[in-house]
């Protein structure tokens, strides 16, 4: 009977290994390949979803990191890395809309409460919401104080008609790598090897790992692109791993070392590229993120009063000169707001006890809203109403000319077509150019983007 009891408890307990060993690689449905460099979820019925922590592991030996050229290239890293290291907290639970339908899977969701690091992914049609072109960090930041904003509240998908779209406020590959670079506009994959100054390392499958160098660019022309952070060598000079960031479309954005099997593995078909005005690239340091030796505050995360868009954003003028623009109240006990435009009050509104505040905007410009109690008075939040005139006439079959205004930022660029295949000119700010079609462009579609100390914000397309 002893024997026999015995025999039961080994069985027992060996079936309870092998059904802790099972789950460990079958979990909330999802199968983890942990065969080395980033851990595959395998999902039948979805080929791009991927875990992407890293599986980088210290080696024993010491690794050099590559020689940083310029201040230019290290300029780039850290405007890269930056966004990557940039930690933030909703403050209310949204589902991006790409994955609504994979409401189960905890990664592709964002929960109330959880701290997040990097930049989420946002939309592939330029909807004035990248993080670092069109809102600052700030901004960004701002916008998640707030569980009202637009960050939790607006689907994508609905306002800009995108199946892909997730998050309002965000960035997406080709726009990181241009970010990166320091390139204003958003040349899309098919086109970041026509950046001006961008030159090509190596073709797709011919890469060599010895030729990388920080701040090279990863290209897959129509799919997918990536900046390298770093390469490291062991003392003889062999190259062990290349640090490689990136935005992606599973909400994460990481920068994650790769041993060279795996990198010419899942890199060894894209393009190497390389841009030569990398000594122009200049970096700004933010208060809400620490990288290298800064030191930022990272304390200033309490706002009193914001818009639906933050604070310190640029909103269209356009869509509430007649319409109210509500900012809401987070903090309370204030009995009054004060409106100013410029420097000048122009309202005064009783708010006591209300949590939201309501004005009409009488015309373009800066504005800012301040909150009163007493002798107290809160945080400002400010905000720029921007307006914009484009008129475009046909001169030749590929040459139009453009009239252009705003009272609130100056042009840099011309968008010619929509993103699938933009076409990108340089403004020289005069008001009114020829703008010439190089090539084929769909619906001949044209807008302006202009600049201001919020960022860039694009007009609506001639047609």
């Amino acid at each position: 009977m002893k024997k026999i009891t015995k025999r039961v408890v080994f069985i027992f307990l060996a079936g309870l290994l092998i059904i802790n060993v099972f789950t460990g690689c079958v979990a909330n449905g999802k199968k983890l390949n942990n065969s080395g460099g980033a851990a595959e979820i395998v999902d039948e019925n979805e080929e791009y979803f991927y875990n992407y922590e890293s599986q980088f592991q210290e080696p024993k030996e010491k690794l050099v990191s590559a020689t940083i050229t310029s201040e230019g290239m290290l300029n780039a890293i850290k405007r890269a890395k930056q966004l990557i290291e940039l930690k933030w907290v909703p403050t209310a639970s949204a589902m991006p809309g790409f994955f609504k339908k994979y409401s189960e899977y905890e990664h592709f969701n964002y929960i109330e409460g959880k701290e997040y690091q990097g930049i989420p992914y946002s939309s592939v049609y330029e909807t004035n919401t990248y993080v670092g072109s069109n809102c600052s960090i700030e901004t960004f930041i701002s916008a998640t104080c707030n569980p009202k904003s637009y960050l939790y509240t607006l689907d994508l998908q609905t306002c800009c008609m995108e199946p892909k779209a997730v998050t309002y406020y965000g960035m997406v590959c080709s726009k990181f790598v241009c970010y990166a670079l320091g390139i204003t506009e958003t040349y899309n994959t098919a086109h970041i090897g026509d950046i001006p100054g961008m030159e090509t390392v190596a073709n797709g499958g011919y890469i060599d790992v010895d030729e990388i160098l920080p701040a090279d660019i990863l290209n897959m022309p129509k799919s997918h692109t990536a900046i390298v952070t770093d390469v490291l060598r062991d003392k003889s000079g062999e190259v062990k791993y290349i640090e490689v960031a990136e935005e992606t479309t599973v909400v994460k954005m990481r920068c994650r070392k790769w041993y060279v099997k795996d990198f010419i593995e899942h890199f060894g078909g894209y393009n190497l590229l390389r841009y030569k005005y990398l000594d122009s690239v200049e970096y700004k340091k933010s208060d809400f993120v620490n990288i290298l030796d800064e030191k930022a505050k990272l304390d200033n995360r309490k706002y009193d009063i914001l818009t639906k868009f933050g604070d310190k954003c640029n909103i269209d003028f356009s869509s509430y000169k007649e319409n109210p623009i509500t900012l809401d109240i987070l903090t309370d006990s204030w009995e009054e707001a004060i409106i100013y435009f410029g420097d000048k009050k122009v309202a005064k509104v009783n708010i006591k006890d209300k949590q939201k505040l309501s004005f009409t905007p009488k015309k373009p410009g800066y504005y800012k809203v301040e909150l009163k109690k007493g002798k107290k008075t809160s945080r400002p939040c400010e905000f720029c109403m921007y307006d914009s005139v484009l008129k475009v006439n046909s001169v030749s079959n590929d040459s139009f000319n453009v009239t252009y205004s705003s009272q609130t930022g100056k042009a840099v660029w011309f968008q010619l077509g929509e993103i699938a295949d933009s076409v990108y000119k340089k403004s020289n700010g005069s008001g009114n150019e020829t703008v010439t079609y190089t090539e084929m462009i769909s619906n001949q579609k044209i807008r302006v983007a202009f600049e201001n100390e919020y960022g860039v914000y694009l007009s609506r397309y001639n047609r």
